[in-house]
């Protein structure tokens, strides 16, 4: 792939995007004040306070999660989306039984927030 070219004939870095979606549902969006540190595509909960915090396996519910679109810090606001089908390999997954294999994310994630996975094309 080539490298970003700019307008001077110069070069600004190589050019890797990362695939985010994962089929063809369509994203929603929305942000909420951060109740803990939030990294760029981790998993996270919406609580009803309408904050956000990482997603804890066992604690929160499949209906909760959403994919942090930016990173935040405590009590900044975090922008996320909660209906997306979502690229598995790009998530930062928290540990955890229930959802640590791409079959058990499919099978507990079935409602607006879904994991995909993507497949080459011959």
């Amino acid at each position: 792939m080539a490298v970003n070219d700019l307008a001077a004939s110069a070069t600004y870095g190589p050019m890797t995007p990362e695939q985010l979606l994962a089929g063809d549902t369509p994203v929603k969006t929305d942000a909420g004040a951060a109740a803990a540190d939030i990294t760029k595509y981790q998993l996270i909960a919406i609580l009803a306070a309408g904050t956000v915090t990482p997603f804890v396996v066992g604690t929160h519910t499949a209906p909760q999660a959403a994919l942090a679109m930016q990173p935040a810090l405590t009590g900044q606001q975090c922008p996320y989306a909660y209906q997306i089908t979502v690229n598995d390999a790009l998530v930062s997954w928290p540990a955890g039984a229930a959802i640590d294999s791409y079959a058990k994310r499919r099978a507990f994630f079935t409602g607006l927030f879904r994991v995909g996975k993507l497949y080459a094309s011959a």
